[in-house]
């Protein structure tokens, strides 16, 4: 055996002493891995404590709403508008009594109104319907019939927007839905401004009229469109193989 290994040898020993020398004397210092552990901890526990002295992460030095100061005269840290200063809500080009219905969509006594706050021009109806192709067809379809492409593809379907439930409900109806959200759908107030809101609430109106318009009522240029126009019928898309998708 080579006598520089760092094997156990078994010594002779005296009467009562062991025969055997133990692999960690209890006065020998730590096994080299604890001991990294234990100074990793210990640098870990003091940057911790450094980065989270009280209050500084938390309280700002910023002041908080109607909190006191003595930096100003009057002691208040909110200070006064400015002279002149006009409400957000008094800049919409509507008087008081048609302003809660442009932002809500219903009137003073909180039903839902049967018109629009302002005139629907083809102007309005053409971004209602440049807007209704953004953010309602992915789900509802172009054509309304609640088929889009994520519908096709496993999305719960909404109702037909020419569903006579659909179209009977008033138009402020169709704002709230599009603010707010119904069901599976979620509120567009982050998304869609205002006076758009509205203007897909016109382009439905409209596009729920053209279902069963009367082609008689039309004059002679949209007839003549009319009779030139082929709607194709939605399909699905082509079936997913089951390895579709994966690396060849």
């Amino acid at each position: 055996m080579n006598p520089t290994s760092k094997a156990t040898i078994l010594l002779p020993a005296p009467h009562g002493s062991p025969s055997m020398l133990p692999s960690h004397h209890p006065e020998s210092p730590a096994p080299r891995p604890c001991r990294r552990i234990a100074t990793v901890a210990t640098v870990a526990l003091l940057v911790s404590l450094a980065g989270c002295r009280y209050g500084e992460m938390y309280d700002q030095p910023r002041y908080e709403e109607y909190e006191a100061t003595s930096f100003f005269p009057d002691g208040l840290s909110s200070r006064p508008l400015v002279e002149g200063t006009v409400a957000r809500a008094d800049l919409l080009p509507f008087g008081p009594d048609v302003r809660r219905t442009y932002l809500t969509g219903r009137d003073d006594s909180g039903q839902f109104v049967a018109e629009m706050p302002f005139s629907a021009d083809r102007g309005v109806l053409e971004r209602g319907h440049d807007r209704y192709k953004i953010f309602c067809a992915p789900c509802h379809g172009q054509d309304g019939a609640g088929r889009g492409p994520i519908v096709i593809r496993g999305f719960s379907p909404p109702p037909k927007l020419y569903d006579p439930k659909v179209v009977n409900q008033p138009i402020g109806y169709y704002f709230d839905v599009i603010t707010n959200g119904h069901g599976a759908m979620y509120g567009y107030a982050a998304r869609i401004p205002v006076r758009d809101r509205w203007t897909i609430a016109a382009f439905l109106r409209a596009l729920q009229l053209s279902r069963d318009a009367d082609p008689s009522e039309l004059d002679d240029l949209d007839r003549a469109a009319l009779s030139q126009t082929v709607i194709p019928e939605a399909t699905p898309p082509p079936a997913l193989h089951a390895n579709e998708g994966e690396a060849h």
